[in-house]
């Protein structure tokens, strides 16, 4: 130790003695005695800080935490020495120079009470040679536990403070177990444990969004129906849910391909937009009924959708449906008799919230055969009977309401009123004639994807004959469907054309 700090210790145990001597008190003795202990080490010969700072007996442990003791009792909380923060520094600066734990924690917290509360290492540190050394818990440990008995409190805060500056969940974790474990509280950290509860919160893993869309399958009359059953028991376990695509880059393509649907992409943009702002993760828009003329793509918007969507997509055409066996399944004791065709595609899929597509939904059957379709369409697409609606297979209700809806109509003119009412009804109008190009680049697509190859793979169409598509396009734009037929129709004309040339090349070889 440097002559200068015995110096600075000296007159620091001057000013204590007359602190003593001027506050009259009792039990500022404790203060003298302390300092006569370590004023004696000082002045002997034998002393040097490597003792100082591991101490092997109880003796040298008092010398070094002595230093410590009467720091903090120069600061404000303790009435028997003056407040006094600069002395007090002065005194727990010596003595985690030495060595001390303490004197080095309630530096830091110090610190922290003078507003400097930008993340510093050495809390950390500190807070982690506090849990060594307490693991640890030797004869010396045990001793200074018992001489400091806020140790624990400033720790905790030390860890604590470390955690929220660092925005360290495990470590907030650690810390609030450990505390936990101890069955350690104190008011002076319920800020500080408020804080790195909330940081576990915001980095709290969310759980997978999931819904159980069966409760219980009713036994069978005997084994083959409960063979036939058993593959749906997976339904009597949560499905998960799709969730909504975080940023709205999943529209950017879907308007680029449709422009002429533009209105459908603003509804469900703005179904996006809701869900995010209230916080719903799962992705469920309203039902949607496309109305237009044939032709207009809009089953293909619809299955574009679901891919935009990563949704699974079932398409029901509902021209010639007549009952409702498909939807709500065939009773047991027939020969045909299965559970709902969505039902089947849900556990096919394991998801709760596909993508349906009711094709040409004006052409749905009214009869009363076996119940009428349009009427149990209306409990799955009400959000108050969706949830029970009973499998006559299964005989137990599925929960379907979590299905998205989307249907697709030339008129709704047939359609009964209370069905219209579950639906968000946009009117598809013609595409410009400036989209042809966009539009024969999707047929195109089409075409490949149904001959399981790329669209580059296909017969380049020669130019004269693209132009003359283009023209009767203009002409005439309101049938895509149409457009399709005659360029698939050419694009054979072309392969047919290109193997004769072939063919004749080989022989002139």
């Amino acid at each position: 130790m440097t002559a200068q700090c015995i110096d600075q210790l000296l007159a620091l145990g001057e000013k204590l003695k007359n602190d003593v001597e001027e506050s009259g008190k009792r039990n500022t003795d404790v203060f003298l005695a302390i300092w006569d202990s370590i004023e004696l080490r000082l002045l002997d010969e034998d002393f040097d800080l490597v003792s100082a700072r591991e101490p092997k007996n109880i003796v040298d442990l008092s010398v070094r935490e002595g230093l410590v003791d009467i720091g903090r009792c120069y600061l404000a909380g303790d009435s028997r020495l003056p407040n006094d923060r600069n002395i007090a520094e002065q005194w727990l600066a010596i003595g985690a120079e030495w060595g001390s734990l303490m004197g080095q924690m309630l530096l830091l917290r110090m610190n922290i009470e003078a507003g400097r509360t930008a993340y510093d290492p050495r809390w950390l540190q500190a807070f982690q040679r506090w849990q060594a050394e307490e693991e640890r818990s030797d004869f010396l440990w045990k001793n200074q536990n018992q001489r400091f008995s806020m140790m624990r409190l400033v720790a905790f805060g030390l860890g604590l403070q470390a955690a929220v500056g660092r925005k360290d969940a495990a470590l907030a974790e650690e810390v609030l177990g450990i505390m936990r474990a101890l069955s350690f509280d104190d008011l002076q950290l319920t800020g500080l444990k408020w804080q790195a509860e909330m940081l576990l919160l915001r980095n709290k893993p969310a759980s997978e969004p999931s819904r159980q869309i069966l409760n219980s399958i009713a036994p069978g009359n005997d084994n083959k129906e409960n063979q036939a059953l058993e593959r749906f028991k997976p339904l009597l376990r949560p499905l998960p849910l799709q969730t909504w695509p975080g940023t709205l880059s999943w529209t950017e393509n879907l308007r680029r391909e449709y422009p002429w649907m533009s209105r459908a992409m603003d509804m469900l943009e703005n179904e996006w937009a809701l869900n995010r702002v209230t916080g719903q993760p799962v992705l469920k828009f309203r039902p949607l009924l496309l109305v237009g003329n044939p032709g207009l793509g809009k089953s293909r918007f619809v299955q574009s959708l679901g891919e935009a969507l990563r949704l699974p997509t079932a398409f029901m055409t509902m021209a010639g449906m007549n009952d409702n066996m498909m939807l709500k399944g065939t009773a047991r004791g027939w020969s045909s008799a299965r559970a709902g065709y969505l039902v089947e595609f849900m556990l096919e899929n394991r998801l709760a919230n596909p993508l349906v597509c009711l094709d040409e939904m004006e052409k749905i059957g009214t009869g009363r055969n076996n119940g009428r379709l349009w009427e149990t369409l209306l409990t799955m697409l009400e959000p108050a009977t969706a949830s029970r609606v009973t499998d006559e297979f299964l005989l137990g209700p599925v929960d379907y309401s979590s299905v998205n809806w989307a249907a697709t109509a030339n008129d709704v003119e047939d359609l009964p009123e209370p069905l219209q009412s579950r639906f968000t009804i946009i009117r598809v109008g013609e595409p410009a004639r400036e989209d042809f190009d966009r539009i024969l680049t999707n047929i195109l697509k089409d075409i490949a994807r149904d001959l399981g190859t790329e669209p580059w793979a296909l017969p380049s169409l020669n130019p004269q004959v693209a132009g003359a598509l283009r023209r009767r396009f203009q002409r005439k734009p309101s049938s895509l469907r149409r457009l399709a037929v005659i360029t698939r129709s050419l694009l054979q004309l072309e392969a047919k054309a290109q193997m004769d040339e072939d063919g004749a090349l080989r022989r002139l070889q």
